[in-house]
């Protein structure tokens, strides 16, 4: 695998003039991914960072212990029960939502809610390449800097056409799980994205992702917000596994949007 350098990807890094929706969304239906450094400010960012470190220590939700780490998903409704108005506010950002409702069209999609994690000390959660069984959008935010050493995220840019047909070859098949890690041979070209407290990772969940490593004595504090197909206004039983809800854009080049 090679491992690409910033300078080598910077067309995936969009800000300035860049930060557009129509910029973005081009480069996430070709990469699979666009990275936007520092997209929340300072303030915002701290703010996020110390709501994240009390739901994890108080908060409500699904929290899960790996040696010195604390990982916790909470739902959208859980988010509004613990109180924690930055996380809620940055949830509904403009760009982020605008995103995932457009590569869910013409099906409605909606915040499901967000991971929190506070990664310590040779922390190993997801530490595989790996793609997630079911589509989803994620925006994973940095609440501290991180680079290689504190657990850098790292994709695999334009994979998100492979691990999608490998779905395709499960579904049909009536398999409802599946193995979904990928041998690091298989992996021809991958990122780290070391980068600064605010900066957001937008992504296909079909790419080929996996944390990085964090070493004895570092940390690292990050939120995932999670957006996918809205199951209660979409009967997905008759709609069939949410992979067949896609918009086809995002998935060929040559596709082009019909017209009214």
């Amino acid at each position: 695998m090679i491992l690409l350098k910033r300078e080598q990807i910077e067309c995936c890094y969009c800000e300035g003039e860049q930060l557009t929706f129509d910029f973005v969304r081009e480069v996430i239906r070709e990469y699979g991914f666009a990275i936007l450094p520092e997209y929340f400010d300072e303030t915002t960012t701290g703010n996020m960072r110390e709501e994240v470190l009390n739901v994890l220590k108080d908060g409500v939700g699904r929290k899960q212990k790996f040696g010195d780490s604390l990982v916790q998903f909470s739902a959208k409704d859980e988010l509004q029960e613990i109180g924690s108005p930055t996380i809620n506010q940055c949830s509904t950002d403009r760009l982020i939502n605008s995103l995932a409702s457009d590569f869910f069209s013409p099906y409605e999609s909606e915040f499901k809610g967000a991971f929190m994690h506070h990664d310590r000390n040779k922390s190993v959660y997801n530490h595989h390449w790996h793609w997630d069984p079911g589509t989803v959008i994620k925006a994973f935010t940095y609440l501290t800097n991180i680079e290689d050493g504190n657990g850098a995220f790292h994709i695999s840019p334009k994979s998100q056409h492979d691990a999608y047909y490998r779905k395709l070859y499960f579904v049909p098949k009536g398999r409802k799980s599946y193995l979904t890690f990928v041998p690091e041979t298989e992996i021809s070209l991958g990122h780290a994205v070391e980068e600064k407290a605010g900066t957001v990772i937008i992504f296909n969940t079909n790419c080929f992702h996996k944390a990085g490593r964090i070493d004895a004595g570092r940390d690292r504090i990050i939120i995932r917000f999670s957006y996918g197909l809205d199951r209660v206004k979409h009967d997905t039983d008759k709609l069939g596994h949410v992979e067949e809800c896609i918009n086809p854009w995002y998935l060929s080049q040559a596709y082009e949007k019909p017209t009214d």
